[in-house]
């Protein structure tokens, strides 16, 4: 018989447990002997306390206080979920925070990648075309010869008439465009003149034979 009543009030300890709910007190606050403030005061629960609340009566709460069933107003308290939700929302919030940052920094630096490689192709564009223009300048510096005295002068264009040494044809040049500059040594046959061309030197303007064409000898 005694273990039959043991075993029922264990059941119904354990079914008090289950219906049980965790709450937070957000004060301090009252415990009474029943569901209203006209009940005998028990004592006080502390603000931030965890307690179980076994029934609900209207707007007051059963708890186990000192051994015993007591009551306390359920606008004092504070579902332990929703205590924790904060806690978990912030942890979100870090989360979130830290996958923003992850983005602005890739995002960055797939920016600062795209500005130096651009930097880096202006840079290259600026090398070449300097490489152009010196080209350019070389290519368009040519040898020119006098047919008068044999003088042989590189120049962008063609030079000055004045100075000619064979006075007994005049005081002036008489220059022919012969070849454009280049790495490649050329010396004329009949007259002498030697001069670096790209190519073949043009034939026109020799002074000596007895007709006005050049000779050229590569070396």
């Amino acid at each position: 018989m005694k273990a039959r009543i043991l075993a029922i009030v264990i059941i119904v300890l354990c079914a008090l447990h289950l219906n049980a709910k965790p709450y937070v007190t957000t004060q301090d606050v009252n415990v009474r002997s029943g569901a209203g403030t006209n009940y005998e005061l028990l004592g006080t629960i502390k603000d931030g306390t965890t307690i179980e609340v076994t029934d609900i009566k209207g707007t007051w709460g059963k708890v186990s206080f000192s051994g015993s069933d007591g009551y306390v107003s359920t606008q004092y308290l504070k579902d332990e979920a929703e205590e924790a939700a904060p806690a978990k929302s912030k942890g979100n919030s870090t989360t979130i925070i830290i996958l923003l940052s992850v983005a602005v920094a890739a995002l960055l630096a797939f920016i600062l990648r795209k500005q130096i490689a651009a930097a880096v192709s202006k840079s290259a564009e600026k090398v070449e075309d300097a490489v152009h223009t010196i080209t350019e300048v070389q290519e368009s510096s040519y040898w020119y010869n006098c047919n008068q005295c044999d003088a042989v002068k590189e120049s962008l264009d063609t030079p000055p008439a004045t100075g000619c040494t064979n006075t007994k044809k005049g005081p002036n040049h008489n220059w022919f465009k012969i070849a454009a500059a280049g790495p490649t040594h050329y010396q004329c046959q009949k007259c002498g003149i030697l001069i670096t061309s790209a190519k073949l030197p043009e034939a026109n303007g020799c002074s000596r034979g007895p007709d006005p064409l050049h000779s050229w000898e590569k070396f």
